[in-house]
């Protein structure tokens, strides 16, 4: 076949502005190269390749100068094959090093003998039926599913127990004995008194329920003043279940509210209770040497309208359907009833004797009494009568001076309020 002949690339073309013209020379050497590629691969057999004979173009060839295009191979996968059976070797060899290797092979082949015998044994159950629908689950089944559920999903899973918030200028403490399984909670809502004091003492009482703490100021007017007001109630309710949901109680249900106070506290319950719809709301009230009446003039005798909200809960008490406890002492203040005589009518209003009793109470075991209250002046309690008609409970103790005072907000963990743990655990 006649060799073709070669053109000069353009850029050594006569006229091109990319450089000189190539010399004879160089053309005879790639004429040569080109003779020698073709004679090459006329020796090389084609066996499963059919190479295409050129047709004659009119075309002129030109040289590339350009390098050749790859060709492309399969790859192998005897290297990943390799890797894999060393590997292998390597974890046996470990196994059998340490000496798992025998545990190993056992653990295996007992789990085969075990899913041999439970395929013979379905193998032997006849197969039901064909169903049209699903059958129920049984109530045995859906108790052991909720209980599961349950188990590993609860409502305060991620509550925040420790630390203190602000609930509209009071406290907010939860117990160590506070649970939510479901997100509902009870509530007890204190008025006046040492916020440390008063929150571990909820705390010794054992009480499942969350509790804020407001200590407003002196006197009892300013407590009345503030929580006779028909939005306070609410927004304190308000507030403590939007704190509740912050410190990761998943969807926080009000359910009982308790109203406890010491001292001029009474004033918040008596300004609460007024208010019909919000008495209604209440479950119980608890009441430790504070709840006092005003005089008809410039007395003795007791004005009626004075104490005709606590009247009025304490007839639902004595029904059942409240709870009402108070604790008082033997102090007469200057001006007004003391919480004895108050409590005197009270009781004859409602028809209720009350009882002579005796015994001592315990100091709750604080940590952080110290400080608050000097050794020195601790007094223990002493009772000395008592009164009792369904959920009313009237206790009386010995004592007219401060320490006696001050030891009814101390000792009301042992006092008062096992009546309410005990009413809420039901």
């Amino acid at each position: 076949m006649a060799r073709p002949k070669l053109e000069p690339p353009p850029s050594s073309r006569p006229g091109s502005r990319r450089g000189p013209p190539a010399s004879k020379t160089k053309r005879r050497r790639i004429s040569a190269l080109l003779d020698r590629l073709k004679a090459r691969r006329a020796s090389t057999p084609t066996t499963s390749i059919e190479v295409e004979t050129p047709q004659p173009s009119t075309v002129r060839p030109t040289v590339s100068w350009l390098p050749p295009v790859p060709i492309a191979r399969t790859s192998s996968w005897t290297p990943i094959a390799l890797m894999g059976l060393l590997g292998l070797a390597a974890t046996l060899f470990v196994l059998k090093w340490t000496g798992q290797f025998d545990a190993t092979m056992a653990r295996v082949r007992a789990a085969a003998s075990a899913s041999e015998e439970a395929d013979r044994d379905l193998a032997r159950i006849p197969l039901p039926p064909e169903e049209t629908e699903r059958a129920a689950p049984t109530a045995e089944a859906q108790t052991e599913q909720s209980e599961e559920e349950a188990f590993w999903l609860r409502a305060d899973d991620a509550l925040r127990r420790w630390g203190k918030s602000n609930v509209l200028r009071g406290i907010m403490v939860l117990p160590p004995t506070f649970v939510s399984e479901d997100g509902t909670f009870d509530l007890v809502i204190h008025f006046h008194g040492n916020t440390d004091l008063v929150a571990e003492g909820m705390a010794l009482s054992k009480l499942n329920a969350a509790v804020v703490i407001f200590n407003i100021g002196d006197g009892s007017t300013v407590y009345e003043r503030r929580f006779s007001d028909p939005f306070r109630f609410d927004d304190t309710l308000n507030h403590v279940k939007a704190d509740l949901m912050e410190r990761g109680l998943l969807a926080p249900k009000l359910r009982r509210v308790a109203l406890t106070s010491w001292s001029a506290g009474y004033g918040a319950i008596q300004g609460l209770l007024s208010q019909p719809k919000v008495a209604d709301r209440v479950d119980a009230i608890l009441m430790f040497d504070g709840m006092h009446a005003a005089y008809l003039g410039e007395g003795p005798e007791i004005a009626p309208t004075s104490l005709a909200p606590f009247v009025s809960f304490a007839e639902r008490a004595v029904k059942g359907e409240k709870l009402f406890v108070l604790t008082h002492s033997d102090v007469e203040p200057i001006g007004y009833p003391g919480v004895a005589a108050s409590a005197d009518f009270l009781l004859g209003q409602l028809h209720v004797e009350r009882k002579p009793a005796s015994g001592p109470t315990t100091f709750p075991g604080y940590a952080t009494l110290e400080g608050i209250w000097p050794k020195g002046e601790m007094v223990s309690l002493e009772k000395e009568s008592e009164a009792h008609a369904g959920n009313l409970h009237v206790f009386g103790y010995k004592g007219n001076q401060k320490g006696h005072h001050i030891a009814h907000l101390v000792q009301f963990p042992n006092t008062a309020m096992p009546l309410l743990t005990e009413r809420w655990k039901k």
